[in-house]
């Protein structure tokens, strides 16, 4: 004990208590040895030992009561000429030696002590932090309030370290290993224990050694961390996104690639086409009458015949070659390294017979016939959104002759190629001439109707063709660069009517911007929102910008860099067509959003394919997970807005609820849709819900 007291306690009591010394006691009570601060302390005050031994025990015994770390005592005899608040002594138990001998620190606390040692105090007392410290051989020397409540009354302490109740004897032993480990090498260490196989439970160990002059390890702070419930987020957050991956990259119903995993297959080949020389092949493949089946047999019999026709079609290729679905009864096939356009036909062919063979399914016997488009690389097109698009055309020529064939591209089936050239140039005069507008499509939140926010869309009103539709000139502006300019306008024009409507009384809702992907790669983009805020003088609260999902993909870390930027500003960030690419979740949680946007595509088919249905649910329970909201786009029917409803879904937007307006019908807009009255006012037990969103839910 004596040896502690010389060598160890008081240098341990320096690093983490404002003390004035220490006192050794007895197991009566009575002082046997004190440090030289104390015995200064008390010459000062003129207090004898005596006096001091009659209010020791009083406090311990008080502190013991308390079951704190800590206890502070009004003296007024022992220095009577002090004011009370002069006159108080904070007793704090360091160690219980063997004898009942007890360490003892002691403080005296005067008004002119300042702030400093009364907030290191409290930050000890009350720190939620599990802090102990131990000496080299083990001994327990001090332990914080947050430590005893882990630990318990009597917490187990040796030369393994503590002993930690909720690790397995194995799991201690390897934290003993890392404490031996700072003990010989004198270096700060922090430790993770391993679970056992099946274990949940994980601890993260801060070992900070104390160094005595000689550079010796005399005592050790043991900070302690339950990462347990992180590490099990982290763990349903891994599965969810690997489901998730699976979701995206492969069409849950047949099992085949998805249009994603389609599209990077496809840019693969092409790139290793263009080292080689070699030729590919897209074949667009479409089941003829195939709506009758789903009309006449139910959507069950034709999931079962889609199912039929992906297996029949995968056995049909090379294996090089690759077949998706990618959406209804639309197949592509990618025939890698192609010999010559014979070589597509021959396989073509096959995938022909191979359909139109008895396909028995559901008790029926059914005959199937299809078309198919064929384009060439690099004849017909030198990337993938060409190739596809090639095909797709030539299927739909195959489809107008009746069917049941095949059609190769050629140029002069690309009738639109005209069509958009003058589609271009007179994108290029339609802003300085007035043609185009913006309209608004309100977004509800589904639990009580209340009006959130309101999308800006770009209208054009074509002078000679009337209105064309943002589907077909958007990818123009987007091809020639337009974009940018227009985008800006509409960014503009949104903020100024936004702050107009504020300053007419309505009540203040958010406007959703969408942001291209040309747009949001410029290095001006930052710069040039605050300056349109600026002007406008609307409130960057009030503004969410929506960036695809692919568009930040492109570049992630240049999108987390733009992102912070806009966000520290108070703007919204939402993630627009959710699901349609797949950004990682380990990228989605550094993304500084406020909002997921379900794409329409997962609601169109929400009630008709239990995939769609699984893609929307997870999409919600994952916006749940990240503390992020989340909006469904293209509800078009109540049992869509059941669904969604039941899969907890927040926001909601589409024509059932209100048609894009212009300016003037926007206070209409206002009013609780009755679509949403009807849905909120039928109460959960009479959701007309169909049972494939049933089923996701059970």
């Amino acid at each position: 004990m004596e040896d502690l007291h010389q060598q160890q306690v008081p240098q341990i009591a320096l690093h983490l208590w404002p003390v004035d010394g220490l006192l050794v006691l007895d197991a009566c009570g009575r002082v046997q040895s004190m440090t030289a601060s104390v015995r200064t302390l008390l010459q000062r005050y003129g207090i004898g030992v005596a006096a001091l031994q009659q209010v020791l025990p009083a406090g311990l015994r008080r502190l013991e009561q308390a079951g704190s770390a800590m206890e502070q005592v009004a003296c007024p005899d022992l220095l009577p000429g002090l004011a009370p608040q002069d006159n108080l002594w904070s007793l704090q138990l360091l160690y219980d030696g063997q004898g009942g001998q007890q360490a003892v620190l002691l403080r005296h606390h005067s008004s002119a002590d300042g702030a400093a040692a009364d907030l290191w105090q409290a930050l000890l007392l009350h720190l939620d932090l599990p802090l102990v410290v131990t000496d080299a051989p083990g001994r327990l020397l001090f332990i914080n309030p947050a430590a005893r409540r882990l630990l318990g009354e009597a917490p187990q302490v040796g030369a393994a370290g503590v002993f930690l109740p909720a690790l397995t004897a194995t799991e201690n032993d390897q934290l003993a290993a890392y404490r031996l480990t700072v003990l010989s090498t004198g270096e700060a260490l922090v430790a993770r224990s391993v679970p056992e196989c099946g274990g949940q439970t994980l601890y993260e160990v801060t070992f900070t050694p104390l160094l005595n002059e000689a550079g010796q390890v005399y005592a050790l702070i043991e900070t302690l961390h339950d990462l347990s419930h992180t590490q099990q987020m982290e763990l349903r957050l891994g599965q969810q996104e690997e489901r998730l991956q699976q979701m995206l990259l492969y069409d849950q119903m047949t099992r085949l690639p998805s249009r994603l995993q389609f599209g990077k297959r496809l840019d693969a080949a092409i790139a290793r086409a263009a080292q080689r020389g070699d030729q590919l092949a897209v074949i667009c493949l479409d089941l003829d009458n195939f709506r009758k089946v789903n009309d006449s047999l139910g959507h069950d019999v034709g999931d079962m015949v889609l199912r039929q026709v992906a297996e029949r079609l995968s056995a049909s290729v090379g294996v090089n070659d690759m077949v998706a679905r990618l959406s209804g009864d639309d197949f592509f096939v990618l025939l890698d390294r192609l010999l010559d356009a014979d070589h597509a036909r021959v396989v073509v062919e096959n995938m022909f017979w191979a359909i139109r063979e008895r396909l028995p399914v559901a008790g029926y016997e059914l005959f199937l016939t299809a078309s198919a488009g064929i384009s060439l690389y690099p004849a017909d097109a030198r990337q993938t959104q060409g190739l596809m698009r090639c095909a797709d055309v030539a299927m739909h020529k195959s489809k107008r002759r009746g069917g049941n064939g095949f059609q190769f591209f050629t140029p002069e089936l690309d009738r639109n190629l005209r069509h958009y050239l003058a589609l271009e140039a007179d994108l290029q005069q339609a802003l300085p001439r007035g043609q185009l507008h913006l309209l608004y499509q309100p977004q509800y939140a589904l639990r009580d109707g209340r009006l959130i926010g309101l999308e800006a869309l770009l209208r054009w009103q074509h002078p000679e063709r009337g209105a064309i539709g943002p589907t077909e000139f958007i990818p123009v502006a987007e091809n020639s660069g337009l974009i940018v300019e227009l985008g800006y306008w509409v960014l503009e024009q949104a903020c100024r009517q936004n702050r107009v409507w504020q300053l007419q009384g309505l009540p203040p809702v958010v406007v959703a911007v969408n942001i291209s992907p040309r747009q949001f790669r410029l290095s001006s983009l930052v710069a040039d929102v605050a300056a349109i805020l600026q002007r406008s003088g609307l409130d960057p609260h009030h503004l969410e910008l929506e960036i695809t999902e692919g568009t930040i993909m492109e570049d992630v870390e240049l999108a987390i860099a733009t992102m912070e930027q806009l966000s520290a500003m108070g703007i919204r960030l939402s993630i627009d067509d959710f699901g349609t690419g797949y950004s990682s979740l380990s990228y989605l949680r550094r993304f500084r959003i406020s909002k997921l946007k379900i794409d329409r595509s997962f609601v169109e088919t929400i009630v008709e394919e239990p995939g769609a249905a699984r893609i929307a649910h997870s999409i919600v329970d994952l916006a749940r997970n990240l503390g992020l909201a989340v909006i469904a786009e293209g509800v078009e029917n109540s049992a869509q807005l059941h669904c969604l409803r039941r899969f907890g879904c927040e926001e909601v937007q589409g024509y059932l609820l209100g048609v894009p307006v212009p300016v003037a019908l926007v206070p209409d807009c206002f009013r609780v849709p009755p679509a949403l009255a009807a849905c909120n006012d039928s109460g959960s037990d009479d959701l007309r819900c169909p049972s494939v969103c049933d089923n996701e839910l059970e």
